[in-house]
């Protein structure tokens, strides 16, 4: 993600989220709460939570995410589902 560069505020719904941060420096704002992350970083985003990571350093930010289903436990049957 180049300088300025934003992902756009958005929110995962029922799924969680983990960033990784390979390079770079960037903001992320998680409720409208900011903080500045950097390089070997990892940022826990819990579902339904508003969200936004942007690039304002002069570096490329390179990183990754993984976004999972949350599950919920069905009480009467003991499974598990999605």
């Amino acid at each position: 993600m180049n300088q300025g560069e934003e992902v756009g505020e958005h929110r995962t719904e029922n799924r969680e989220e983990i960033v990784i941060i390979f390079e770079g420096k960037a903001i992320v704002n998680i409720e409208s709460k900011k903080k500045t992350v950097f390089q070997n970083h990892l940022i826990y985003i819990p579902q339904n939570k508003k969200h936004n990571i942007r690039n304002e350093s002069q570096e490329v930010l390179k990183y990754i995410y993984v976004v999972c289903p949350c599950f919920r436990k069905i009480p009467d049957r003991g499974i598990t589902a999605i």
